[in-house]
């Protein structure tokens, strides 16, 4: 390890003053203690320069380095809080636990308010999946140093891998006032509020993000994804399409899906087509992408284009209800009835908690006059759901038979 020579010749031209210094004016007892005083803030001062050059070499993954650094230093300093903290975080890069939760129980017997520390005994206890000790340690974190939006959003974090949400939720709400300008604290709120199906709200606090946090990607993508889910489909193909645009997005899969379903939803059919043959070109193993091109095929008539998608959606997945209430809805466009209650059976029986296909077999039947029959079907789906949209449209405007 290298110092730099210079500031090590002035540091000890200091500690030579001082001790001088002392010596012209104090007992030859007096005159040890100050030496040793000296020599202790001599050592703190090294101990520092070195903190800050084991720092270094931690940040750019030279973590043998860093350890035998920090391990000198301690031996010089042993009460430097800071050396204890980096000793632990070398030691959880290197998945050394024990050895991690040992340096900072020192650093706590130091300071038992040290928020850095209590902090990263969290994230070892959390690695040890001791969750709710977990929690504890963030929570006194947050606490000793309530600035930190770091610490908060680890403690929200364990508090809906406990299943507590809504506390998570409202800890970091709380706060949103407090952490005006963190775009990561918005997002961290949306996607809370995305697992409550709070959809639009969840949009609302990404704009905010996204606004925050421009070059961000990944809270754009949460951005679109939640305009996705609140029905927001003329925003959410706009944001898509910007987002797979940039290279390091322009091959998932799975937003090339949900583009096409977008410009489905707002009409742009030809867009939609173009957009799922491209997913369907990316991963010809994707479902989703064979199903949406199936939709967008069928929204243009495209019988045969439908069909070839949607079989090869089936043979993928044959035990997928959407594949088969997608070949259903094809053979009801074609006027094969028979077909298409066959296959909205299927895939009833393969989701019995979709009254969607229920809806549709009711439809099928309606479209050949059997209208008591129509009704019957309706009715069942609502009794699986009795706010089934599709059901309660489809069942006011059904004709009932002589």
């Amino acid at each position: 390890m290298k110092i730099d020579t210079s500031v090590v010749r002035v540091l000890i031209t200091a500690g030579v003053g001082i001790a001088s210094l002392v010596g012209c004016q104090s007992s030859p007892d007096h005159q040890k203690t100050q030496r040793e005083v000296a020599q202790q803030q001599w050592n703190q001062t090294r101990a520092g320069i070195m903190h800050s050059l084991a720092l270094d070499q931690f940040k750019t993954g030279n973590f043998d380095k860093a350890r035998r650094t920090v391990d000198e230093a301690l031996t010089i300093d042993p009460q430097n809080i800071q050396l204890h903290i980096l000793s632990a975080r070398i030691s959880i890069e290197q998945n050394r636990l024990d050895q991690a939760d040992q340096q900072l129980k020192q650093a706590l017997m130091l300071n038992p308010q040290n928020a850095e520390a209590l902090y990263y005994s969290g994230i070892v206890a959390q690695r040890w999946q001791k969750f709710e000790e977990a929690l504890a340690y963030y929570t006194r974190a947050s606490e000793a140093q309530p600035i930190e939006p770091a610490y908060l959003l680890a403690r929200a974090e364990m508090l809906a891998m406990l299943d507590r949400r809504p506390e998570a939720l409202s800890a970091l709400q709380d706060k949103l006032v407090y952490f005006e300008h963190s775009a990561v604290l918005r997002d961290a709120v949306g996607q809370l509020l995305m697992q409550e199906g709070q959809y639009v709200k969840a949009a609302d606090l990404f704009r905010q993000a996204s606004i925050l946090a421009g070059d961000d990607l990944s809270i754009r993508e949460h951005l679109a994804t939640a305009q996705f889910f609140a029905g927001d489909y003329r925003s959410a193909s706009e944001t898509l399409s910007r987002l797979v645009d940039n290279p390091a997005y322009s091959e998932r899969t799975d937003l090339l899906v949900m583009l096409g379903e977008a410009y489905l939803q707002n009409g742009q059919l030809l867009q939609s087509r173009q957009i799922l043959l491209k997913a369907t070109s990316l991963n010809p193993a994707s479902t989703p992408a064979w199903i949406g091109l199936g939709k967008a095929a069928l929204a243009l008539n495209d019988f045969q284009r439908a069909e070839s998608a949607i079989r090869r959606a089936i043979s993928l997945s044959p035990e997928n209800a959407d594949t088969h209430l997608s070949m259903g809805y094809l053979r009801m466009k074609q006027g094969q009835y028979e077909q298409a209650v066959r296959s909205f059976q299927t895939a009833s029986r393969l989701n019995p908690l979709d009254a969607v296909s229920l809806c549709l077999i009711g439809r099928v039947y309606e479209l050949q006059g059997q209208h008591d029959e129509a009704l019957a079907w309706y009715g069942k789906a609502l009794r699986i759901n009795p706010q089934e949209e599709l059901a309660l449209r489809l069942m006011a405007t059904a004709r009932i038979g002589d």
